[in-house]
Protein backbone atom coordinates (compact mmCIF):
# COMPACT_ATOMS: atom_id res chain seq x y z
CA UNK A 1 0.00 0.00 0.00
CA UNK A 2 2.59 2.48 0.68
CA UNK A 3 4.46 1.95 -2.79
CA UNK A 4 1.17 3.20 -4.42
CA UNK A 5 0.99 6.08 -1.85
CA UNK A 6 4.24 7.24 -2.83
CA UNK A 7 3.52 7.37 -6.55
CA UNK A 8 0.27 8.65 -5.79
CA UNK A 9 2.09 11.76 -4.00
CA UNK A 10 5.48 11.81 -6.29
CA UNK A 11 2.47 12.71 -9.20
CA UNK A 12 0.48 15.05 -7.13
CA UNK A 13 3.55 16.66 -6.17
CA UNK A 14 7.41 16.27 -6.35
CA UNK A 15 8.41 17.94 -3.48
CA UNK A 16 6.15 15.37 -1.60
CA UNK A 17 7.81 12.65 -3.37
CA UNK A 18 11.52 13.88 -2.08
CA UNK A 19 10.03 13.74 1.78
CA UNK A 20 7.60 10.76 1.20
CA UNK A 21 10.38 8.34 0.60
CA UNK A 22 11.91 9.64 4.16
CA UNK A 23 8.63 9.82 6.11
CA UNK A 24 7.91 6.47 5.00
CA UNK A 25 10.94 5.48 6.50
CA UNK A 26 10.34 6.94 9.36
CA UNK A 27 6.73 5.93 9.86
CA UNK A 28 7.58 2.65 8.74
CA UNK A 29 10.43 3.09 11.72
CA UNK A 30 8.38 4.41 14.53
CA UNK A 31 5.25 1.44 13.67
CA UNK A 32 8.30 -1.14 13.67
CA UNK A 33 9.62 0.44 16.70
CA UNK A 34 5.89 0.32 18.67
CA UNK A 35 5.24 -3.33 18.08
CA UNK A 36 8.55 -4.17 18.84
CA UNK A 37 8.64 -1.76 22.11
CA UNK A 38 5.28 -2.31 23.14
Amino acid sequence: MRPPQSAAASETQPLTAAAGPVRSDSVAGEIDDDPVAV
